[in-house]
């Protein structure tokens, strides 16, 4: 999960929510 969260990082946040 380590991975993806780099990844996402703030706008990975935005498109999830």
């Amino acid at each position: 999960m380590s991975r993806k969260r780099t990844r996402f990082s703030k706008s990975g946040l935005k498109l999830k929510m």
